[in-house]
């Protein structure tokens, strides 16, 4: 019986940030693809299984994966020593560009030192055994082929990131020319050495920003931070339009009296003051308000911020008159006292159990139909890489890769279909309940920081509330959890809609 050889993984990804993303997961996914493959010729080692020979952070294009210390050169030391047996080994990676991006006839040296001392190497994507056989057949022009396109894509990404640092490094000069900041510079930073650092402005900015989410306009916000710094904020909205506050920069330039970009947008060349979650509902709150005239009124803080619709519109805080506010969507239509509304929804989240955030019953069909697809695709694989170990033809190894796309998004639809909550969102239920119990004994920062933090819970639990409005003070409420689950309360009304008579809040 021919013994099977060991499967030896090796994956590399070029930067520290992508630690983040889930280029290991793909890595793993793939050398365990290539094991289930080729099982009746491989077997996963033990000695050498994944993530043992992975490079964190080393440059293909610049070689320090073959420096000392690197992965891929421990690889080959191993090999040279004998600790690596080559006749019994083969060496699985995810694609072409983990292997090499250095220049192609040094790419092409590399793979032949390792597959001529008897180590064939296996490439998922495409599907490749790479042994003495096959660089001497016509698939070794498909494989320098791979090589040259690795080497090009990581020039393209140096050459781009070098321009990227080469215009940081003008704007930091300019920023520090003399000891000065340029009026470019955003009121919220100052230069420090080559560096940018948020200045004392800098909270007092993110307080405004959290108070903006948390539905006051631009009056309330300059009332409630002081008049001694209302000066500081005379553009409030604008300035919350601009994603400086997420670190990014513009390169613009002034051409016929119009601000032009001359370049795209540089991430992370100033200190962040919002995350990009913050960002985006900075964004929503901001065009929720957008047009709404009304005089000055008590301020009041949205819990339910871009979530409350009636008739499919959204609806948002209005102020009257005498200043009380209103939910109401734009143009004309019913409106509801925004304090009963908060006061009924508040007492509905009371009432919700850890068994409405549990997955929805689904229906067997789809998750069938998913699962009889997937069948039918593999299936129609089989045969097609078949041919293709015996042909090698680039035609084929293009329907298989297309082959390999299609299941991998059916599989991924499958995995939405099964999955529909998660177990922390019973946690944010337990939170949330507890606030809402506690709220009417708070004041003052207390109160707004309780609130502030309610509004995130209840964006995580929640993806809308559909009000029927009677009238100002009467209204069916139906709640759509993240789940999908709808959870109506209240009574049934003529007519058959649900209704929930709301009293005044305090």
């Amino acid at each position: 019986m021919k013994t099977k050889r060991e499967a030896i993984s090796y994956g590399r990804f070029s930067s520290k940030p992508q630690e983040k993303g889930d280029s290991q997961r793909r890595q793993r996914e793939a050398f365990d693809r290539i094991c289930t493959r080729y099982a009746d010729k491989l077997e996963a080692s033990n000695r050498f299984g994944f993530g043992v020979l992975f490079d964190h952070g080393k440059s293909g294009y610049h070689g320090k994966h073959l420096e000392q210390g690197g992965a891929l050169r421990s690889f080959l030391d191993k090999l040279k020593s004998g600790e690596i047996d080559p006749k019994t080994s083969a060496l699985c990676i995810d694609e072409w560009s983990r292997f090499s991006r250095i220049e192609p006839d040094l790419g092409v040296k590399l793979l032949s030192d390792i597959v001529r001392c008897g180590c064939p190497v296996i490439i998922h994507n495409p599907d490749m055994w790479v042994d003495n056989l096959t660089i001497s057949s016509p698939q070794f022009i498909i494989i320098s082929f791979m090589l040259q396109q690795a080497h090009s894509a990581g020039k393209e990404k140096s050459d781009w990131k070098r321009e990227s640092w080469n215009g940081f490094r003008e704007r930091g000069d300019g920023m520090v020319k003399a000891g000065r900041k340029t009026s470019a510079c955003p009121s919220w930073i100052s230069p420090n050495g080559t560096a940018f650092v948020l200045n004392s402005k800098a909270p007092l900015l993110r307080q405004a920003a959290l108070l903006s989410i948390a539905g006051y306009g631009a009056t309330e916000i300059r009332r409630t931070l002081g008049k001694e710094n209302a000066r500081d904020w005379a553009g409030l909205v604008t300035c919350f339009r601009q994603r400086t506050l997420i670190g990014e920069y513009q390169p613009m330039k002034r051409e016929g009296g119009k601000k032009i970009k001359t370049g795209d947008a540089i991430e992370g060349f100033y200190p962040h003051l919002l995350t990009q979650d913050e960002f985006n509902r900075l964004q929503s709150s901001l065009d929720s308000r957008r047009k709404q005239k009304a005089k000055r009124g008590v301020y009041c803080t949205s819990l339910f911020t871009g979530l409350t619709f009636a008739d499919n519109r959204l609806l948002i805080i209005r102020r009257t008159n005498a200043g009380k506010a209103i939910l109401k969507a734009r143009g004309r239509g019913k409106q509801l006292d925004y304090a009963v509304v908060e006061t009924g929804l508040l007492d509905l989240f009371l009432d919700l159990t850890p068994a409405d955030l549990l997955p929805v019953e689904q229906t067997a069909d789809r998750a069938t139909e998913l699962q009889a697809l997937i069948a039918d695709k593999t299936n129609k694989l089989e045969p097609i890489m078949a041919e293709y170990d015996l042909t090698g033809s680039a035609f084929l190894l293009k329907k298989i890769s297309a082959y390999e796309d299609q299941i991998k998004a059916l599989e991924t639809e499958l995995n939405a279909e099964q999955v529909k909550c998660s177990v922390s969102k019973c946690d944010t239920l337990g939170d949330t309940q507890d606030l809402v119990a506690h709220l009417a004994g708070l004041t003052g920062q207390e109160l707004l920081d309780a609130r502030l933090r309610l509004l995130r819970l209840i964006a995580t639990l929640v993806a809308r509330i559909d009000l029927t409005i009677h009238h100002s003070k009467s209204c069916g409420i139906v709640l759509t959890l993240a789940n999908g689950r709808e959870v109506r309360r209240g009574e049934t009304s003529k007519g058959g809609r649900y209704q929930v008579s709301m009293r005044e809040a305090g």
